[in-house]
């Protein structure tokens, strides 16, 4: 038994998402708040909205105390990112409406996977829409976009550009938004 620690205290990285059924208390708001504090992005959900964000706040003022004790393996950094999502696991609806409206928050409203549009698409349609303009204006006008070593990390496939795949890994399709931007 002892004081330690009964798990093991590793970074986790912060485009990890962890959904925590109940994770507004008990053993649930334990696991939300330690994985939230390696570094994990938890959505915490239950039916309590109200219950939820005192978790949250709770979790953000444990925190707090932890950083200051300097307590290892937690992340130095910024605050813990921990958000509420409505389910009520006594209602197949709302089930299945949890599920729609996770799979839905990595698209965005234009159907398009998130980190494709807002790494790729986006900018693109900014050049689309200003070249004109910028061809009218002179000489040695120029628009720059920025990138990253991601896109050395990745393959293209042609049949499958914006990402949509049963099995969503961030990372690649960072890496992929990044490609397009660059290729």
């Amino acid at each position: 038994m002892g004081g330690g620690s009964s798990f093991l205290r590793a970074p986790i990285p912060k485009d990890r998402v962890f959904i925590v059924t109940g994770g507004n208390s008990g053993i649930g708001y334990e696991t939300s708040k330690w994985v939230a504090m390696m570094g994990g992005h938890v959505i915490i959900a239950c039916r309590s909205e109200s219950r939820a964000k005192e978790a949250i706040e709770k979790m953000k003022s444990e925190f707090a105390e932890e950083k200051k004790k300097g307590t290892t393996g937690i992340i130095t950094e910024g605050d813990i990112n921990v958000e509420f999502m409505h389910l009520d696991l006594a209602s197949f609806s709302s089930v299945t409406t949890f599920i729609d409206a996770f799979k839905a928050s990595e698209f965005t409203e234009d159907e398009n996977e998130m980190m494709f549009q807002a790494n790729y698409l986006a900018h693109l349609l900014i050049v689309i829409k200003l070249l004109p303009i910028m061809q009218k204006s002179g000489e040695d006008l120029r628009i720059v976009n920025n990138s990253s070593f991601a896109h050395e990390y990745t393959s293209f496939d042609t049949n499958n550009i914006q990402g949509k795949k049963e099995n969503f890994d961030a990372w690649d399709s960072y890496s992929k938004s990044k490609g397009y931007q660059v290729g």
